[in-house]
């Protein structure tokens, strides 16, 4: 009878790790709840971070993700029911926000192009590019889910590692590196307005953009390197099914990437979101000092006229600036507190589904944040508006001529 008995248990415990596996909320944990990397398994978590998709159940930036070696608390603070219908309702709306984000930043592209050829205007196009490919590269796993259900695919797994791991993580920070060099740009402009043009970041854009993009990639390239798609048969249908596992490189250099991996989060994530705040304030501070000094000094018309252009240019880059640090926070903002109380906050402990619900969330506010640029510029820049307007050809009220426009030089506003 003992026998029996500890048979249906062992029945038990496999059906329950089973509908974990198909809920794709396996996470491999220690006994004393730290996530431990990493055989992955599908999960339904994306996170348009890019470290995170619908392969790699992870927090904001990166967590190792595999399997569980202990079963989950029983005692949850917010019910799995709960975390789950609110992850049902996330992946549509991504796909929304992913479509909007592609159209909005092509509308970027295109105005930016017909203004003026400026510093600003090369980092701005720079984002909206990164834009729509970070767009592209999320959507098209979800899409795939959405359309076939089918995790154990090998077109499922391959974008899994290579694109999720790879793709949407170094397209989302090259986005941060371009905002953070757009608002060191404009402390410049702001601050030491006769010296601007000295400086390289005004005088050579192209170079340091590319410079960003070649640093970004060649730092990551660790990144998927740390998994492997392996194929097996399933025994009741023959079919080969495909998963991504531990690559050799990672069991034999397990700290080596583990660093890395950190030292990846610490210099293209939270520093530049932190420091990118930090010199948002200290533009506004310094476009304040500067319209003060302004006002003491007798200028010209022109004069009074290029000084409201580059206020109204800086005005609007920070306004964009703070609105993406602001909807990026909370999914770094999760990452962070699960780095630092692991015990208390993640898998296998109470709060596992409070982190999951914010996880989810946080991840609609990371895509919003892709599409915000295009409202900022229309509502406070009239040069963009104007230009927004020509292709359209919609004629604004109290619009001057075509002659009187051209010699206003509207193009000169980002």
């Amino acid at each position: 009878m003992s026998g029996e008995l500890a048979c249906v248990i062992l029945l038990l415990c496999s059906i329950y790790r089973n509908e974990l596996a198909v809920n794709g909320n396996i996470l491999n944990v220690t006994a004393n709840g730290h996530v431990d990397s990493t055989t992955l398994v599908p999960t339904d978590t994306a996170s348009s971070d890019g470290a995170c998709n619908s392969t790699f159940n992870c927090s904001s930036d990166h967590v190792d993700v595999t399997t569980v070696k202990d079963d989950p608390p029983v005692q949850w603070l917010i019910s799995p029911e709960k975390a789950y219908a609110v992850k049902a309702y996330i992946k549509p709306m991504n796909i929304v926000l992913y479509t909007l984000s592609l159209i909005l930043n092509s509308l970027n592209i295109s105005l930016f192009l017909l203004q003026d050829r400026s510093s600003t205007n090369c980092y701005l196009i720079a984002i909206s590019v990164a834009s729509i490919l970070n767009a592209a590269c999320l959507s098209v796993p979800d899409i795939y889910i959405m359309v076939t259900a089918n995790y154990q695919s090998l077109f499922h797994n391959i974008m899994g590692v290579y694109s999720g791991l790879y793709g949407q993580l170094v397209l989302r920070r090259i986005i941060n590196c371009l905002v953070f060099l757009v608002s060191i740009e404009r402390l410049i402009v702001v601050a030491y307005p006769l010296k601007a043009k000295e400086f390289v970041l005004m005088r050579r854009p192209k170079s340091v953009i590319m410079m960003a993009v070649l640093t970004t990639a060649l730092f990551h390239i660790f990144s998927p390197l740390r998994y492997t798609v392996t194929a097996t048969t399933d025994p009741t249908t023959n079919a080969t099914i495909f998963s991504v596992g531990q690559s050799q490189l990672f069991l034999h250099n397990r700290a080596i990437l583990r660093g890395m991996s950190t030292a990846s989060k610490v210099l293209f994530v939270y520093t530049l979101l932190i420091g990118g705040l930090i010199l948002n304030v200290l533009v506004v501070c310094a476009l304040k000092h500067h319209s003060k000094k302004r006002r003491q000094i007798a200028t010209t018309t022109e004069t009074d006229k290029a000084a409201k252009r580059e206020r109204q240019t800086t005005i609007t880059i920070v306004t964009s600036s703070f609105v993406f640090l602001f909807l990026a926070l909370p999914i770094s903002t999760n990452s962070i507190v699960f780095n630092l109380f692991p015990d208390v906050y993640g898998p296998n402990t109470p709060n596992y589904y409070v982190f999951l619900l914010v996880q989810n969330l946080s991840t609609i506010l990371s895509s919003l944040s892709l599409s915000t640029d295009f409202v900022a510029y229309f509502c406070l820049s009239t040069s963009f508006r104007t230009t927004f307007y020509r292709i359209v050809h919609i004629k604004q009220a109290g619009s001057p001529s075509k002659c009187t426009d051209q010699m206003t030089d509207h193009t000169n506003t980002a």
